[in-house]
């Protein structure tokens, strides 16, 4: 969970399990599509490169 969203006083506790539960099953489905490849070590790099 990033750092600003926890830090924020302003979401309930059950958005941020809301938030939680939705990264997590975000994280379960693009899983999918990953055929046992690894992480990239630094995803901005590689973004940085793209755009």
């Amino acid at each position: 969970m990033p750092a600003a969203y926890a830090l924020n006083k302003a979401v309930t506790p059950t958005k941020t399990q809301t938030f939680v539960s939705v990264g997590y099953h975000a994280s379960e489905v693009l899983g999918k599509y990953t055929n046992g490849a690894a992480s990239v070590a630094d995803p901005s790099a590689i973004v940085q490169r793209y755009v």
